[in-house]
């Protein structure tokens, strides 16, 4: 019986290393559980169970490790008038107080499938002592007359359990068992089924709440590897469609600086006659606000101020025709204004020597009608 014990033990414990990886880290406060039992008992050797039989109540409490493996404390307490427990001179006749070691056989048999099933079997066994009560600590053998010492015991049976609540937190069962006195006689510890006892139980277990939320052992949810590689070439499809974008933006900014040196050129060449400084500022169509690339032009004038200390620039904004003429208007003067202030507050410039004056809309400076969004100089000391 005990290599039985031990190996049963082991066995737990093996299932358990190897489904460790499954299961959600618990904390010593989970997997607990309380219930209570009550039932029948006889002696496994009287030829009249009526004559031997008694009552017992139990109370007990455990905690499963693994979904494998479980250890609980139980007492009971006997109760009747009839049979070997009749001397007692209480109201229970004999208590009797075990460890149990529990193993829970659908799970070690079939895996555990993350919750309770709704039907399950439980083989337990364990060790424990028993004793009369009132009876200045002596226990009344079964088949002898004389009062012995406490005696040894050693349970083993099945609970067949049915699982139920919302959270199947609740554990209803029936529990048929043989519990062995070990001590003889002699003092000797043996299994020997005439000095045990026949017992039926009906119980209840409840099983508290855990910190994941549940009241059982919960299992990692295994990623869904068709769905990682889903995932996985969507990431590759968007990063491939982002590529494609930004050298999209390379692109256009490249035709940018393209139009903008093509519209110097095209300043340079053509005969303009109402400024005599060529740098030009150009604006996104609706735009008053000047785009860093412009600042170049607007340094240029800049320069030149600074090296002709006489010179009164005069600076024109104009707008392209699209949109209503009053708000063309209203954005040509707001152009010729910033680039106004920009001279003035970052480049230092008097503002005495500049004059901003809103032209609103052309189509005649330029062939390109958006080239027309632009603000010009001319320098009023040379006209």
């Amino acid at each position: 019986m005990k290599k039985i014990l031990f190996l049963s033990i082991v066995t737990a414990i093996a299932v358990q290393t190897v489904s460790a990886q499954k299961l959600e880290e618990s904390k010593f406060k989970d997997n607990w559980f309380v219930g209570a039992a009550g039932g029948a008992t006889t002696q496994a050797s009287s030829m009249d169970p009526g004559n031997t039989l008694e009552w017992q109540l139990g109370l007990h409490v455990g905690r499963w490790f693994t979904p494998y493996f479980a250890l609980g404390l139980e007492g009971q307490a006997y109760f009747g008038k009839s049979g070997h427990f009749s001397v007692s001179r209480t109201a229970f006749n004999v208590w009797n107080v075990n460890l149990l070691g529990m193993f829970h056989l659908n799970n070690l048999f079939k895996g555990y499938k993350g919750e309770p099933r709704p039907f399950e079997f439980i083989a337990f066994a364990g060790v424990g002592g028993a004793g009369l009560c009132g009876a200045s600590w002596k226990y009344v053998q079964p088949n002898y007359s004389d009062p012995h010492p406490n005696s040894l015991t050693c349970p083993i049976g099945l609970t067949i359990a049915y699982n139920c609540g919302s959270r199947k937190q609740w554990q209803a069962y029936v529990e048929p068992r043989v519990t062995y006195e070990l001590a003889n006689e002699n003092k000797n510890v043996q299994f020997n089924f005439s000095r045990a006892l026949l017992a039926i139980n009906v119980g209840i277990n409840y099983y508290f709440r855990n910190t994941n939320g549940t009241h059982n052992f919960k299992l990692y949810e295994t990623p869904d590897m068709e769905v990682i590689n889903s995932n996985i070439n969507e990431l590759r499809s968007n990063t491939a469609a982002l590529d494609s974008m930004l050298t999209d933006k390379d692109l256009l900014l490249a035709s940018k600086d393209a139009l903008i040196a093509n519209l110097n050129m095209q300043l340079m060449q053509k005969n303009v006659t109402i400024t005599n400084l060529q740098p030009t500022v150009i604006f996104r169509q609706g735009k008053s606000i000047i785009d860093p690339a412009q600042f170049a032009p607007i340094e240029m004038i800049a320069k030149y101020m600074v090296n002709h200390p006489n010179a009164r620039v005069v600076i024109r904004g104009y707008a392209s025709p699209e949109g209503p003429e009053l708000i063309n208007k209203k954005l040509s003067d707001e152009r010729a204004q910033a680039v106004r202030n920009a001279l003035i507050k970052k480049y230092g410039i008097n503002a005495d020597r500049l004059t901003a004056i809103g032209c609103g809309v052309t189509d005649k400076l330029f062939d390109e009608i958006e080239f027309n969004r632009v603000v010009t100089f001319n320098d009023d000391t040379k006209e």
